[in-house]
């Protein structure tokens, strides 16, 4: 009877997820399609109040598709948990460099300095995708919560300790009482929210997944 009953659960979670990674795949093409639209409107318009407005709804749009791509990310870091995690030599230097790369104007547009100090390759075996994906929310996370004209650095070394990456910003910090919630699906801080950053709460879900999924440690800084 047990056994049925875990069967039963382990399918009913199987289902979930995937309806998930459906939904998520699914309003991924109306909302590029929805978001085309404000823009081409947003052009033809010259009255400031109606471009005031657009301007919002494509905020909204924005905040939307995010939230979708981070459950589309989430969907597939839960579904490694069922299957073998690819291991496979994967070069951190090289990954850290990838991240920095795609999110470069994103720090240009905010005025951030974003840069990378990995003066040597370092190689570990996992999925070299979903560490790009754990250090890329990691990043933009750091870049949408740093003030305007702020530094954010990607670090990647080896000790004896083992190998480490690095995330170092000035942005708001994490208070002490929060830091057991952060992790937490859907969780956004006070700081987060008092930055007027858009954020969907599940960036630091995925990291936390991915970490775990690859035996990692994850260490939150003081500053």
């Amino acid at each position: 009877a047990l056994n049925k009953l875990f069967g039963r659960v382990r399918s009913a979670i199987r289902r979930e997820r995937q309806f998930t990674a459906d939904a998520a795949h699914e309003l991924r093409t109306p909302l590029a399609a929805l978001k085309t639209h404000l823009q081409v409107a947003r052009a033809r318009s010259a009255e400031p109040s109606t471009r005031a407005s657009l301007d919002q709804a494509l905020e909204g749009v924005d905040r939307a598709t995010h939230s979708v791509e981070q459950l589309l990310v989430l969907a597939r870091a839960d579904a490694e948990q069922t299957r073998t995690l690819v291991n496979t030599p994967a070069n951190l230097r090289e990954i850290a460099v990838g991240v920095v790369s795609s999110l470069s104007q994103q720090a240009l547009d905010r005025n951030i300095d974003l840069g990378v100090d990995a003066p040597e390759p370092v190689s570990i075996r996992g999925d070299a995708t979903a560490l790009h994906l754990m250090l890329r929310n990691l990043v933009d996370n750091a870049v949408r919560y740093t003030p305007t004209g702020g530094m954010v650095t990607v670090s990647v070394g080896s000790g004896t300790d083992g190998v480490w990456v690095e995330v170092l910003d000035d942005g708001v910090g994490v208070a002490v009482e929060e830091r057991e919630k952060i992790f937490d699906r859907f969780h956004r801080g006070a700081g987060e929210q008092a930055v007027g950053a858009n954020g969907s709460g599940l960036g630091l879900s995925i990291v936390k997944r991915i970490a775990d999924l690859h035996g990692a440690r994850i260490v939150l800084g003081e500053g």
